[in-house]
């Protein structure tokens, strides 16, 4: 039986665009994760048009940006508000996620609530 079970990955950041390219660059091409959402906290403008040029070649990755500066917290909710599907992984642009952990997660059976 084939596993249909989909991941967001979601990603909030701030004034980073390398760092928040590597975050995701591991996992990007792997079919559990359906859809990668980067929120940006309204960063430098240079910056985001970096991480808006790097992001180009990523059909997977929708990008947004807040006109205004939300803070760490409220940012993250924002990011999994942006997300498609159920389950969601949080993680944050300076950590980076690679296949070992995805693994982890599918061991699992999953339970809707």
């Amino acid at each position: 039986m084939i596993d249909q079970r989909k991941i967001s990955l979601c990603i909030p950041t701030y004034n980073r665009s390398e760092m928040t390219v590597r975050a995701f660059a591991k996992v990007i091409d792997d079919e559990r994760i359906d859809e990668v959402v980067i929120v940006d906290d309204s960063s430098d403008l240079p910056i985001y048009h970096d991480l808006q040029q790097k992001l180009a070649d990523y059909p997977k990755v929708r990008l947004y940006r807040n006109v205004l500066n939300q803070d760490c917290y409220f940012n993250k909710r924002t990011a999994i508000a942006f997300a498609q599907n159920d389950y969601c992984i949080l993680l944050d642009s300076d950590n980076i996620i690679d296949i070992d952990y995805l693994d982890k997660i599918f061991e699992y059976e999953w339970q809707d609530k």
